[in-house]
């Protein structure tokens, strides 16, 4: 207990381990203070302090109880502060009273108050009186304890809920975020795949014609070397017959021989001029025939003039009698024929070469036919298509058919 406003007060102060919770009655005098939850383990000041005429603190099973005996009139106003509960008294009537010394001594002989004595009944009245007052005033302070602690409680309630609401909606649009990252993260990996894909058929496509290119190289060294074997298998048999002929030489019989060898190939070169006449006669013929047969107008051709055409094959094949040209097209062929020294060209009017491929050029100079290089050219300029035939010899004889959609040249040794 400690006296405050110069003995007009005094205050006890009720200290615990965690913040209070308790009730209050009042009556008659004294204020009861349930702690519940609690066990009284403290000490109490002896004697009286002020209007506070004695504390007494007892425990039971599961609660503690602080009583606090008051002088008459005295009032009581309670505050908790953390773990202290502050119990402020004011004073009522003055320690000297004469009133007040006779109900301490019947307080102490644990008597109620004298009868008879007027003073003692009407301040009893009064005690009694105020001490109901301060009781409905406690009362009311308790009610208002109670409300404030059911308000907050139902505040912290809210506050807990709206922080919920708060996390699921933050888990919400979390999650939202998450599933957009997914999906954006799906629609990259896709344009990331096609792009790879992309890039890898293009490689491959540079590999394939980089093969054919390399292809195509190898097989023009191997002809190359195939003639330069040949030329030198010739040019060592012409050194050898040399060598044989100057052997011969050397001698008489050399000399016969050389004359004779010289009257056989006097012979020999005649007859060779008598065929070589002969061969260019039925050469000349089988040309005459066939430049006429070429310059003659074509039905198809002639028919085709308006329809658009397209080249879709373009081939080549050794035969046995020399070489075959096949042209293929979308329909019926309609076509010209240009004709030079050493070139053969078949013109194909409003046509195209739809496929890469047929574009290639064709060199068919290793096969020891008349012809050498067919080459296809697509001029859009003039809207034709081209198919140059390269002549290893001067003007040899060939023949032109149609068979349904196909142009047909076979040409002679």
């Amino acid at each position: 207990m400690l006296p405050a406003d110069g003995g007009e007060s005094t205050v006890v102060e009720v200290v615990g381990s965690r913040p209070p919770s308790f009730t209050t009655s009042s009556k008659h005098g004294r204020l009861v203070i349930d702690f519940a939850g609690a066990t009284w383990v403290g000490q109490v000041p002896a004697g009286a302090a002020g209007p506070v005429l004695r504390v007494h603190g007892e425990g039971s099973a599961g609660a503690a109880r602080v009583t606090l005996e008051l002088a008459p009139g005295a009032e009581a106003q309670l505050a908790a502060s953390g773990n202290v509960l502050r119990v402020e008294v004011e004073r009522g009537l003055a320690a000297g009273d004469p009133a007040l010394a006779g109900i301490l001594a019947d307080l102490d002989a644990g008597a109620p108050a004298r009868q008879g004595d007027g003073a003692a009944e009407v301040l009893a009245a009064a005690v009694a009186q105020k001490a109901e007052a301060e009781a409905d005033r406690l009362a009311r302070i308790e009610a208002e304890r109670k409300a404030k602690a059911e308000a907050e409680r139902l505040a912290r309630i809210e506050a807990e809920k709206k922080a919920e609401r708060k996390a699921e909606a933050e888990a919400e649009r979390l999650a939202r975020i998450e599933a957009e990252k997914k999906v954006e993260a799906d629609r990259l990996a896709r344009i990331e795949a096609e792009r790879k894909a992309k890039a890898e058929a293009e490689r491959l496509a540079r590999i394939e014609a980089e093969r054919k290119a390399e292809a195509e190289r190898l097989a023009r060294i191997e002809a190359e070397r195939k003639a330069e074997a040949e030329l030198a298998r010739i040019e060592a048999e012409k050194k050898a017959e040399a060598e044989r002929l100057a052997r011969l030489a050397a001698d008489e019989r050399a000399r016969a021989e050389t004359e004779r060898l010289a009257r056989i190939e006097a012979e020999a070169r005649t007859r060779a001029e008598a065929a070589a006449a002969r061969e260019r006669a039925a050469e000349a013929a089988r040309l005459a025939a066939a430049r006429a047969a070429a310059a003659r107008p074509a039905p198809v051709a002639a028919a085709a003039a308006t329809r658009r055409q397209e080249l879709t094959y373009l081939g080549f094949k050794p035969t046995a009698a020399g070489a075959r040209v096949v042209l293929r097209t979308a329909a019926a062929p309609a076509f010209r024929v240009e004709e030079t020294d050493r070139q053969l060209v078949i013109v194909l009017d409003r046509a195209r070469i739809p496929v890469a491929n047929n574009r290639r050029a064709i060199d068919a100079s290793f096969f020891g036919t008349p012809v050498g290089l067919i080459r296809p050219v697509e001029d859009t300029a003039s809207d034709q298509v081209r198919v140059e035939i390269a002549l290893r010899s001067s003007a040899p004889a060939y023949a032109l058919r149609t068979a349904g959609e196909e142009l047909v040249i076979e040409f002679q040794r």
